[in-house]
């Protein structure tokens, strides 16, 4: 009796023993982490997963049925229980966008648990480019409105030129918003923002180009913004004051006066066009002052242009609204021709008719429209033609007809005729 008695006190010390022994939990513990990041290429701007779904396969149909989790909330780490064996591991992540959800990146991973624990398992998700799935870009640019006439959004495969494809979207337009998005099929692309700067005057000045490279995600969205300061446009200072220019005692047709920064003429700064008493052009604000830059006048007359040095403005980072320009062409600088045309088309008079002198080069130099009821019409050449073989050419315009015709002046050609002495040495008058 009192072995029997033992040998059940022991047995149930063994059971009680067994029962203490730690359980040891299997599974994988899963880190999800991503490819997409925010290199200077525009990538997709981060976070860009509003949730991740996990499928878990196991290798033998006697492992657990298929798993589906779903993490939320910026959630990236997650321990999922499981048999021994081989498991495959799926994580799509999946983005919003104007309130529709978007599968946009995706990676996998086969892993073994063991009897021996957990086992971690880091799966890295790279973007799904499905080119079936678009991807969106959202673009926004500030700049100082009072100096920009135009700005042209231009978003193109890298390789090639912005001005082989019609601009996105015009920025200046009224119905621009300040912020766009585009729904574009994923691939790289050069986008180009076009600035139209206007100097101080109102005027065109220069076109500011500002280029970034952008990589488009299925499903997801790239964000741009730009900022442009008016220094990054160029400031700018104004210089003018009366002019007073005449080409045979006559106001000519139109007046520009272009400034340099050398004594030789040759480096361009910019220019004032007047058909008035007064001349303005607006400049860059320099840096170092104050700075002389050197004048030429050249006027237009009756198709002829007359130019003459005229000194020079010094600038110091101010307006200057009173630098006077006087000058004089005389009427001895001009050659005259002259001559009637009596022009037909089809044997009826031409509706518009030009008359083109050329040297004996085939160099166009001189062409004005005959506007006299009686045909007659007079062209002025520059005396650097003096001894010069020139031929005519005549133009005939019929605008309504279709008809834009051009013949020597040769006799034979007898729709287009001049009555006027066609190949002539040319002499002063």
């Amino acid at each position: 009796m009192l072995c029997a008695a033992l040998f059940m006190l022991v047995f149930a010390g063994c059971s009680n023993s067994m029962d203490l022994s730690p359980k040891i939990e299997t599974g994988v513990k899963i880190t999800i982490t991503s490819d997409i990041n925010g290199a200077r290429t525009a990538y997709p701007t981060q976070p860009v997963f509003t949730k991740y779904a996990l499928e878990l396969t196991g290798e033998w149909a006697w492992q657990d049925d298929e798993k589906e989790y779903t993490l939320t909330n910026g959630q990236t780490s997650i321990t999922i229980p499981l048999t021994p064996g081989k498991w495959n591991i799926k994580v799509t992540g999946f983005t919003k966008i104007k309130d529709t959800e978007y599968a946009a990146a995706e990676g996998e991973r086969t892993v073994t648990v063991t009897k021996n624990g957990i086992v971690p398992a880091s799966i890295n998700i790279s973007a799904i480019q499905n080119y079936t799935q678009h991807g969106f870009l959202s673009f926004s640019a500030t700049y100082p409105e009072e100096a920009v006439s135009k700005a042209e959004l231009y978003i193109y495969h890298v390789g090639n030129n912005y001005y082989d494809y019609r601009p996105y979207g015009e920025l200046t337009d009224e119905e621009y918003t300040p912020l766009v998005r585009f729904e574009i099929e994923p691939a790289y692309y050069m986008l180009t923002l076009l600035l139209d700067v206007k100097d101080s005057l109102g005027n065109y000045y220069r076109t500011v180009a500002w280029n970034e490279v952008i990589h488009i995600y299925s499903g997801m969205e790239t964000s741009v913004e730009k900022t442009f300061t008016e220094d990054d446009l160029n400031r700018f200072i104004t210089v003018g004051g009366p002019l007073n220019v005449t080409v045979n005692g006559d106001v000519p047709d139109e007046v520009y006066v272009r400034l340099y920064r050398d004594v030789n003429y040759e480096d361009s700064v910019g220019f004032a066009y007047s058909t008035t008493d007064t001349w303005q052009t607006s400049i860059p604000v320099v840096l170092n002052t104050p700075v002389v830059f050197y004048l030429i006048v050249e006027a237009k007359y009756e198709g002829i242009s007359f130019l003459d040095k005229c000194g020079s403005v010094t600038v110091n980072n101010a307006d200057i609204n009173n630098h006077a320009i006087n000058v004089t062409f005389s009427g001895t600088e001009t050659i005259t021709l002259s001559g009637t045309a009596d022009v037909k088309i089809n044997n009826v008079a031409a509706e518009e008719v030009w008359i083109a002198a050329y040297l004996a080069s085939d160099v166009e130099i001189r062409r004005i429209q005959v506007l006299s009821d009686d045909g007659s019409w007079q062209m002025l050449l520059p005396l650097r033609h003096i001894g010069a073989t020139v031929s005519f050419h005549v133009i005939a315009i019929d605008r309504g007809k279709g008809y834009d015709l051009s013949k020597p002046a040769y006799p034979e050609h007898c729709p287009l005729k001049i009555p006027a002495l066609i190949l002539l040495k040319i002499s002063q008058r």
